[in-house]
């Protein structure tokens, strides 16, 4: 993928000295008191799906980027928005913040793939060109990074961004190019991919578009003079139940059918050389052919994004998404859904069509993030946009139910501050958490001077709160952080917070946090606590006792046995032993 994310950043019309680097305000992100480390997007939403189609939460998939020169990103300054992965309900809630996975690198194409995986792109750019390179990443259904994918490459070829795919076979698929010479012409770049097998890292199958797609089904020439000519410019590969591949080249207006087989055309639809007629419709510059499951053997159903621009022409006033009918029988080509952009604006640049379960149509025009959803019967019901200026996101999807678990590396996160008036505020959040319905606010006396006590602080088991815990307060779950404002019993000096979910089930807890408490006692607190966990924690510490003696037995062996042989080292591997979480019994 190019700088700008689909062709060269010369042509944005931007100078190269960086003044068109345009820092965010912070009205365009979203902060968070319990998670400082996370600036997310804001998400302008327009919606009916309330009012006129009610549904169960869904949740989008996004990858925010800059669009702007990498050299933007690199100066620092103003805080900008952490790019990366990003999960949000459809009220545009954050749900899940996956920056920190890219450490400030630009992200692309996160979705999820057959087998409930999650993948995306790193763009590393190239030194001296003007490519990005693909760093594929792998997520498992807990949002947690999977082994690294480490594709086979040579020195001639580099990984391209525009697809990763994660098929139910066992592999996964790669978007390939490198430079091609060619005899009495100007070198090409052959873009191809190749399908890998995830457990022996072999290439099952390979193909590059210098075998099989001659140039002269290119529609643009000589776009970077001093770079060989990209006159396929491959931006989707998606693969068929029965082992082909479809393949969109951007450049030559043209998707292919390519065969699992050899490697040969079966069929093109547009462009120079199509196989189809195309009734009442064209398209130019498309990205994103994916196959839509059809009950009727000669007839394919496609599903893309007409962006009708390539940055130099256009064949169309406003881009559209299409899904598109390919009879076999008499090789014609008919739009059954064609949906222009809301806002009659042409998408030059990226860009995708998900088209649902449910017969709706999810679209992603790219630039600033721009979405827009149709129901079953065409009628738009839903657009979004990122507040911010400057960003884009490759392509976006919905998900129709939440199908990940919560990762087990994230916890629930707590924060206190003065409200004044005798008064303080709480803040309770959980990053990547979906099934949180509510928070329960306890409290615990500042006063403990118990041995059971002590045998906490000395753990560090700051997850539990001393003696006499009680609840404050419960209140629902808002958006991804909720906060209350109560006053605090004067005797109350730590607070926790417990997830729950709509069941009532216990989800999870957060650390315990020092609050200044209000002199104002407004409830008494209600102990939760069993009588005898007093003499169980005397039980406990003398078991701790016995065991550090037993500790310092063998270091005493040890030691003697190194004086006994001087010339011998002796390495003391301490034995862990396997410790049970406190649970609410304990305290």
């Amino acid at each position: 993928m190019d700088k700008d994310g689909s062709r060269p950043a010369k042509l944005q019309g931007t100078s190269g000295n960086g003044d068109h680097c345009r820092p965010m305000r912070p009205s365009v992100m979203q902060q968070f008191v319990t998670r400082p480390d996370i600036r997310a997007p804001i998400l302008d939403i327009t919606s009916t799906i309330p009012q006129l189609h009610p549904r169960p939460l869904g949740y989008w998939l996004l990858a925010p980027y800059t669009d702007q020169n990498p050299e933007c990103n690199a100066r620092g300054g103003p805080p900008q928005v952490k790019t990366g992965p990003y999960i949000f309900d459809d009220h545009g809630h954050l749900v899940w913040s996956g920056s920190h996975i890219v450490n400030r690198d630009q992200a692309c194409d996160f979705k999820q793939s057959q087998t409930g995986e999650f993948s995306l792109s790193i763009m590393k750019p190239l030194p001296g060109a003007f490519y990005f390179e693909s760093v594929p990443m792998v997520l498992n259904s807990s949002l947690q990074l999977s082994s690294p994918i480490e594709p086979p490459t040579d020195e001639k070829m580099y990984l391209d961004p525009h697809e990763f795919i994660l098929t139910g076979d066992d592999t996964y698929i790669i978007e390939t190019k490198h430079s091609v010479n060619v005899t009495g012409k100007a070198p090409i770049m052959s873009c191809g991919f190749n399908e890998i097998d995830r457990k022996s890292g072999e290439v099952v199958f390979k193909w590059s578009s210098a075998d099989h797609v001659p140039a002269e089904e290119s529609y643009v020439l000589d776009v970077l003079p001093h770079e060989p000519l990209d006159y396929l410019h491959l931006n989707s590969i998606d693969k068929s139940k029965t082992g082909d591949y479809l393949l969109s080249g951007r450049f030559t207006n043209t998707i292919y059918l390519v065969s699992g087989r050899d490697g040969s055309i079966i069929w093109r639809l547009g462009g120079k050389r199509s196989s189809f007629e195309l009734d009442g419709f064209n398209f130019s510059a498309q990205h994103d052919a994916r196959l839509v499951p059809s009950s009727d053997p000669e007839i394919t159903l496609l599903s893309f994004l007409d962006n009708a621009s390539n940055g130099f022409e256009a064949t169309s006033t406003a881009s559209s998404a299409l899904l598109v009918s390919l009879n076999h029988t008499d090789m014609r080509a008919k739009a059954l859904r064609h949906h222009y952009r809301p806002d009659g604006g042409l998408a030059e640049l990226r860009g995708n069509v998900q088209y649902l379960a449910s017969g709706h149509m999810f679209v992603c025009w790219s630039k600033d993030g721009y979405i827009s959803e149709y129901d079953e019967l065409g009628a738009l019901i839903l657009e979004v946009r990122f507040v911010g200026p400057s960003l884009a996101t490759y392509r976006a999807f919905r998900l129709e139910s939440a199908s990940w678990t919560t990762p087990r590396d994230e916890e629930p996160a707590l924060a206190t501050a003065d409200a004044g008036d005798g008064t303080s505020s709480f803040f309770m959040s959980w990053n990547g958490a979906h099934d949180v319905s509510a928070w329960r606010l306890f409290g615990c006396t500042k006063r403990n001077t118990s041995r059971a006590a002590w045998f906490r602080r000395a753990l560090h088991t700051e997850s539990f709160c001393a003696d006499n815990p009680g609840q404050l307060v419960e209140f629902e779950r808002l958006g991804f952080e909720s906060n209350v404002t109560i006053s605090v019993p004067a005797e109350v000096g730590l607070v926790f917070a417990q997830a729950i979910a709509s069941s009532g089930e216990l989800l999870g807890q957060s650390n315990a946090v020092t609050v200044h408490a209000s002199p104002n006692i407004m409830t008494d607190l209600s102990p939760l606590v069993d009588d005898d966990v007093q003499g169980r924690s005397v039980v406990i510490m003398a078991m701790i006792w016995v065991v550090l003696g037993m500790g310092l037995l063998r270091v005493l062996l040890a030691l003697g046995k190194v004086l006994r042989e001087p010339g011998r080292a002796v390495l003391l591997k301490p034995r862990r032993e396997p410790f049970r979480e406190l649970d609410s019994d304990d305290i």
